[in-house]
């Protein structure tokens, strides 16, 4: 069986979909200034993970594939 390697943007889609699924079933339960930590995390994180795979992608490209 010959499987296509796994694209590294895909590995951040999945992070980012894990990290929102958490969101939606735990904001709610959370206090009001936990929420605000919460919800930045929640914005800057996906940002954060692009960011670090072009970085990667830009200075080392053989590691990503």
């Amino acid at each position: 069986m010959n499987r296509d390697p796994i694209s590294p943007l895909t590995l951040i889609a999945v992070f980012a979909g894990v990290i929102e699924g958490s969101a939606l079933a735990s904001l709610p339960f959370l206090s009001d200034d936990s929420q605000t930590v919460y919800t930045w995390f929640l914005v800057g994180f996906p940002f954060f993970l692009t960011v670090l795979f072009f970085l990667t992608l830009n200075f080392n490209s053989g590691s990503l594939f």
